[in-house]
């Protein structure tokens, strides 16, 4: 699990190109590859109830890594995104893309 953000705008959704970049400062990129599989999961409260509701919980395939700019960027087109794009600059966002090893859980 990786922390979004580090000072800069955390998620940037556009609509025109139907991509969605995650942007992780100083946090890096090392455990993400492209075409893997993550989950965005966070609090959201700040942000708009679309904004949230397009990203909360879901799972994305990457489309690009930038070791560069620290961010990841995922291709949108099919998903249900809305019409407009947005900016978020939440500070408690995390990208999920790797097994936990410390949970356990019974049903």
């Amino acid at each position: 699990m990786t922390t979004a953000g580090g000072g800069a705008s955390t998620i940037v959704f556009n609509s025109t190109e139907n991509t969605l970049t995650v942007n992780f400062g100083a946090n890096g990129t090392s455990n993400i590859s492209i075409n893997e599989k993550i989950r965005i999961a966070g609090d959201f409260t700040n942000s708009s109830a679309l904004a949230g509701s397009s990203i909360n919980g879901r799972e994305f395939t990457v489309s690009n890594v930038d070791a560069d700019s620290n961010s990841i960027t995922i291709n949108t087109t099919g998903l249900a995104f809305p019409d407009d794009g947005f900016t978020l600059t939440e500070t408690n966002i995390f990208v999920m893309s790797d097994e936990s090893e410390k949970v356990e859980a019974f049903f």
